[in-house]
């Protein structure tokens, strides 16, 4: 399966396969506050539906991306400092917290998108366990 990086916009990065769409949305670190209109978790979402919709196009305007709302799964990623509105928004949107209290994840269905928030601590820590091995294989152990 060949991933085609299409789209990066200020703090989006977009993958697309010809089966799955992936959006990685990064919110600047030590952000305190939000207001009901930057939801990342809507304002993801939104990018996924104007996908499928038809309204962006591949690099130099090819064509429009074509993702089939039925059958293309989305899987997007949100990395954000936890702040009291983050948890408020995830739990708008029924997403699970973690035990850790560091992520948030579930499954909207009306979009068809599996949905995790996370924090950029956590990302850094499951980072590093994933890749221990392999690091200490390396001889690079002390990161």
């Amino acid at each position: 399966m060949k991933t085609t990086i299409f789209g990066f916009w200020m703090n989006v990065l977009l993958f697309l396969s010809l089966q799955l769409l992936t959006i990685v949305e990064f919110k600047r670190p030590k952000r305190k506050t939000y207001t009901d209109s930057e939801n990342p978790i809507t304002q993801a979402l939104k990018y996924a539906k104007q996908i499928q919709e038809g309204k962006y196009e591949l690099p130099c305007g090819i064509e429009p991306i074509k993702a089939n709302k039925e059958s293309t799964p989305i899987f997007i990623y949100i990395v954000c400092d936890i702040v009291p509105k983050i948890d408020d928004f995830a739990d708008w949107s029924n997403l699970t917290k973690s035990p850790d209290g560091e992520r948030y994840f579930g499954f909207i269905k009306n979009s068809n998108a599996y949905i995790e928030v996370m924090s950029y601590k956590s990302l850094i820590t499951h980072a590093k366990m994933r890749n221990a091995i392999f690091f200490e294989k390396l001889g690079i152990n002390n990161c």
